[in-house]
Parts: C-alpha cells; sequence; structure tokens
C-alpha cells in the first residue's frame, strides 16, 4: 500500500511493451464502465499516479484515507 508513483513509474519503464498494452486496455475499461464504481477507480488511478498520498486522494474524492488504501487493494484484486 505504501508504493510510491515514482516506484511505480519505474516498474512501468522496465515492463513489455504487451504488458504495458494490457494495463492500458484495463485502464480503458475502469474509464469507459458501465460500473460507476469501476470508473471511481480510475479516477483514484490518475491521482495514485500522479503522485498524490492516500489523505490527498481520499480528500478530493470523498473518502477516507483508510478507504482509499483499501481502494488500492481492491483495484489490485480486480
Amino acid at each position: 500500500f505504501d508504493e510510491m508513483a515514482d516506484d511505480i513509474v519505474a516498474r512501468l519503464d522496465a515492463v513489455e511493451r504487451e504488458e504495458l498494452l494490457e494495463l492500458e486496455r484495463r485502464r480503458a475499461a475502469l474509464r469507459t464502465s458501465g460500473d460507476a464504481q469501476h470508473r471511481r477507480w480510475d479516477a483514484f488511478l490518475d491521482l495514485y499516479v500522479a503522485g498524490y498520498d492516500f489523505k490527498e486522494i481520499g480528500a478530493r474524492m470523498g473518502l477516507t484515507e483508510g478507504t482509499a488504501r483499501n481502494w488500492l487493494w481492491k483495484i489490485r484484486k480486480h
């Protein structure tokens, strides 16, 4: 849960092109989903990758810090 945006970027730089395409496909599926929760997860990921911490993400999205942390776990599981 404590992975920082710079760590994510470093991992993404190290992955294969096919993996990046799959990641983008999954993000697009969240973004265009008929499920409002999935669209909110995509907005969460935008903030997370931009480097916002869980407290900031929670404040911007109307969540508690704990809920924001929990969302990352749920998104990864999804």
